[in-house]
């Protein structure tokens, strides 16, 4: 019996140790929850960006940061690092003006990288910059009012691609200016009504987000005069206004929900080609009512590839993602 009962007592005798031994590990680590403060250490990694000669990677770092002089007050900021493809090096910080850094493209020489940089100020709109790697600031490039994005070098690194969003507003308006037909291929859909029938008062005027006004000189053409008791053409004139004012704010469009707001007017994405030389103008490619997206050079430097909706004359809102390739040649 003794025989029999020594390996259930040592067995017995185990098991009551493995308690004990899991409390006092338990005790002398203290047991700490995730709080929401320990998600702001997390850092977001994009855009890798293989150099010409496929030694280096330029990617985007996002990370969550305390905004100066705040206390629980946080805001994004992404900026371009720079790694060793081999990992013979450590990597290095590039971008540290501006909060808002992204979408870098090599120069084909390898020796400078296109990106763009969010605005500094209210109003202001992201531009393209250039960064030399041997050293000094990055120097924007561009000067569009409705800001500018996308970088591509061309093969042959003499010009720079980009894009540019218009609202409908300023697609109308850019077009009347060229003495261009201004009217959209789709229909308005509104009964008795015709695509322009009213004012171009969606156009802001600068960046304070105002009308332009019947006196602005600067404008393509003199806003028509309102009045809610006068014509038919005056009343419509009145009842755009206010709408531009967002008194109250109407739309017709079918897909008009933002993540933070409300698109109540359409947007078209444009192509801009600006040549790579000290105070050179950008090119607008045939400006008109269609998103022109994910744009990209060919190998002759003459020609673009790019996507956009399949019936440019349906309503964009009704094309649900029925795109595209189209081909365009930039002179």
């Amino acid at each position: 019996m003794p025989r029999l009962l020594l390996p259930r007592i040592l067995v017995l005798c185990s098991l009551l140790l493995v308690p004990a031994t899991f409390v006092r590990a338990t005790e002398s680590t203290p047991a700490t929850l995730i709080a929401a403060k320990d998600l702001l250490n997390l850092k977001q990694l994009d855009s890798p960006t293989l150099s010409p000669d496929g030694a280096s990677v330029v990617y985007v770092v996002r990370s969550i940061e305390l905004k100066p002089d705040a206390k629980d007050d946080w805001t994004y900021h992404t900026h371009l690092w720079i790694a060793a493809v081999d990992g013979s090096s450590a990597p290095r910080r590039l971008t540290f003006a501006g909060n808002n850094n992204n979408s870098p493209a090599w120069h084909p020489d390898g020796r400078r990288i296109a990106f763009v940089r969010g605005g500094s100020g209210p109003g202001e709109r992201a531009q393209v910059h250039v960064l030399n790697l041997a050293g000094g600031e990055a120097e924007p490039v561009t000067q569009l009012e409705t800001g500018a994005g996308n970088p591509r070098w061309s093969p042959d690194g003499k010009r720079l691609l980009f894009s540019s969003s218009l609202s409908y507003a300023q697609v109308r308006d850019t077009l009347e200016k060229t003495g261009t037909d201004a009217t959209p291929p789709w229909s308005v859909e509104k009964p008795g009504r015709s695509a322009n029938d009213t004012g171009n008062w969606n156009l802001k005027s600068g960046s304070k987000g105002k009308a332009a006004s019947p006196n602005d000189d600067t404008k393509s053409a003199k806003l028509p005069s309102t009045d809610p008791d006068g014509s038919l053409a005056e009343m419509r004139e009145w009842l755009a206004k206010n709408e531009s004012e967002g008194s109250p704010r109407v739309t017709s469009r079918y897909n008009f929900l933002a993540e933070g707001d409300l698109q109540t007017e359409l947007s078209f994405a444009q192509l801009y080609v600006q040549d790579d030389l000290p105070g050179a103008v950008a090119k607008p490619l045939a400006i008109g009512f269609e998103g022109k997206n994910a744009a990209e050079w060919m190998m002759d430097n003459q020609h673009l590839i790019y996507v956009a909706a399949r019936d440019a004359g349906e309503n964009p809102d009704r094309q649900f993602g029925r795109n595209s390739l189209y081909l365009i040649e930039i002179e």
